[in-house]
């Protein structure tokens, strides 16, 4: 039993020993990184401030970010992709200048609330809903039973007046008279061509085209575009999920992806402000 007793003191022991090493290890690894990448990239990897053209894409879902909203001071210009429709047309929309390829979809100028009926399915599956509610409307409508004349009314008043507010931000941002921002506004998608003449672009093109609106409100065109990214998700060596991976390559518990960040390693790299703006 003696003998037992000492071998588990020698094994902690030795645990331990390979936990700090393995920690001195990440830690030069981390340091040698960090000293290649700024030998490579210079000031861009260290987030030391120098002049740049930044660019951040919205694509996804659109959520809120104040930390972004604050970065956008400076001349922004949209660069449509693929695709700026509704929400996304009113991203753009908030931007000084918008370029669009020739094929983009843009438009889409509404708004639209959907919700199944699921009642029918419920009653093939033998699915009753009792529901204790303050008034008629409350939590209306709902997919679990059809919706009746004043739910409906209801949704509806909701639709028209953010439909209200949306044709009002284009008719502002547009520089058009509310009755020839409304005749854009039925829904309709167009091709960057086509919002082209129907002024709810500025140009045709692409980065190039973007850059070059920048040069006349002074960004000089021939700064380097970086693209910003998040470093709470996307971060180049310390994203959380990437020290998690490390903390479990080098055999520490899934803490350890936390403890890293406790420690503030993810915020030894800043982004630069955001001059491009890409729906």
């Amino acid at each position: 039993m003696a003998m037992r007793a000492d071998d588990l003191i020698d094994r902690r022991r030795l645990r331990r020993k390979l936990t700090f090493w393995r920690v001195t290890a990440f830690v030069i690894l981390a340091a040698a990184l960090i000293a290649f990448s700024a030998w490579i990239y210079g000031d861009d990897f260290t987030g030391q401030a120098i002049d740049h053209i930044a660019k951040v894409k919205i694509e996804g879902t659109i959520t809120e970010d104040e930390e972004l909203i604050k970065r956008l001071e400076k001349p922004v210009v949209a660069e449509v992709g693929t695709l700026a429709a509704s929400a996304g047309y009113m991203i753009a929309s908030a931007a000084d200048h918008i370029v669009a390829r020739k094929t983009s979809i843009v438009g889409s100028i509404g708004v639209l609330i959907q919700y199944p009926d699921v009642s029918g399915l419920m009653d093939k599956l033998g699915i009753k809903l009792e529901e204790v509610k303050s008034s008629p409307l409350k939590a209306a409508p709902s997919p679990f039973k059809p919706t009746n004349d004043d739910e409906r009314a209801m949704v509806r008043k909701l639709i028209l007046d953010s439909y209200d507010w949306f044709v009002g931000i284009v008719a502002e941002r547009r520089k058009m008279t509310r009755e020839q921002a409304q005749a854009l506004a039925d829904g309709s998608i167009f091709t960057g061509r086509q919002a082209l003449a129907n002024h709810l672009v500025d140009a045709v093109g692409g980065e190039p085209e973007a850059i070059n609106w920048l040069a006349t409100k002074g960004v000089d065109s021939k700064l380097k575009v970086v693209e910003w990214k998040n470093t709470e998700g996307h971060g180049l060596l310390f994203s959380r999920s990437m020290t998690k991976a490390v903390a479990n390559a080098l055999g520490l518990p899934d803490a350890g992806g936390d403890i890293i960040h406790e420690l503030g390693a993810d915020r030894l790299f800043l982004d630069g402000l955001v001059s491009v703006w890409h729906p």
